[in-house]
């Protein structure tokens, strides 16, 4: 193994895959709060890692490292070189392995944005014994991050582990999402077995929270009225990788309850005043919809797999893509143990 623990490196840490849309997100965000942290751009391409720096007057300074996944020396440079890499080159199923083997083989601690449960699983079980001198972190900054964290803080604030939390998210009018996410779905489509044996083994590495995270991932496609927003709601398309990683976390670290109830909702988009208890017909009206729909989505997966079908799907989904809104969703969540209620929201 060849770590450094005990040699000075260039920089505190290196933020990789600096180019995309999370990684720009990263990026502006450490040049403005980075402090006296020393730290790099690092990314495959030159020209966008200097238009990039050119971009934002706080990174007019930041070091520039040129590393590409398909390049093993490079890879194994940049981990060299700092203490920690940030990796927000995805899709990580594609792209990630090289990354994590060399933070691994040279004492570099790791930490990803992914929400691809499936290959976070395949890397814990890969890795985890041989990383001695590396600390491996997945899912930072995600979209399960405000769940897990307000479960954290109600549960110490109670002083008991949660029976339940319901997450309902309201994202708004704007449609699209980022390329990152874009792809990554395009990806599982095209090998479904593997993430369902991914999202199995991830659970079966935590503490005893498989049979309620898979209970929970069979409600989480059935109809429900939320007690939080007083409305009907649908299943948030995140739910299948939120749900997993709040029981794992919840489970692991005893914020939970051995049956602890995690449900991820979310609102459709401007329809909210149509979906109260006293007018459902709009959600109603959905979830025909999506019954009458499945057959098509599923022929609809089949499809995607062929590369025609999946290139242009891949153009019509990347033209809805876009690289973040401060304002585009509120996440309200409602957690609870046996007596007391505390409800949050988060913006």
């Amino acid at each position: 193994m060849g770590s450094m623990a005990n040699t000075k490196r260039p920089y505190d840490l290196v933020l990789f895959g600096c180019t995309g849309d999370a990684g720009r997100a990263v990026a502006a965000f450490f040049g403005k709060h980075a402090g006296g942290t020393t730290w790099a751009l690092a990314g495959r391409n030159a020209k966008k890692l200097e238009a990039l720096r050119a971009s934002d007057a706080a990174l007019a300074r930041v070091p520039l490292v040129v590393a590409d996944v398909g390049d093993a020396a490079s890879m194994d440079a940049m981990a060299k070189s700092c203490n920690l890499v940030v990796s927000a080159a995805g899709p990580y199923a594609l792209l990630g392995e090289a990354v994590v083997r060399a933070c691994v083989d040279h004492g570099t601690h790791y930490l990803d944005v992914t929400g691809e449960v499936h290959w976070v699983a395949e890397m814990a079980t890969k890795y985890a014994g041989a990383a001695t001198a590396s600390c491996l972190a997945s899912f930072g900054g995600y979209d399960c991050v405000p769940d897990e964290a307000t479960v954290f803080a109600v549960s110490r604030a109670l002083g008991e582990p949660l029976a339940a939390a319901e997450s309902v998210v309201d994202y708004g009018l704007e449609a699209g999402g980022p390329r990152g996410t874009i792809l990554t779905v395009l990806g599982l489509f095209g090998d479904p077995l593997r993430a369902a044996r991914g999202w199995h083994a991830y659970m079966g590495l935590g503490k005893g929270c498989r049979a309620a995270a898979l209970r929970d991932l069979v409600y989480w496609g059935l109809p429900s009225f939320s007690s939080t927003l007083d409305c009907f709601t649908v299943p948030n398309f995140m739910g299948a990788i939120q749900i997993p990683v709040v029981h794992r976390s919840g489970h692991d670290n005893g914020y939970v309850l051995d049956a602890f109830r995690f449900r991820d909702r979310m609102v459709l988009p401007g329809a909210r005043s149509l979906l109260t208890g006293k007018g459902a017909l709009l959600y109603y009206a959905f979830v025909a919809f999506l019954f009458l729909a499945t057959p098509a989505f599923l022929v609809l997966a089949v499809l995607v797999r062929a590369p025609p079908v999946e290139r242009a799907a891949r153009r019509l989904l990347e033209a809805r893509s876009y690289g973040g809104s401060r304002a585009v969703s509120y996440t309200h969540l409602r957690a609870h143990e046996t007596l007391r209620y505390l409800v949050c929201r988060l913006l």
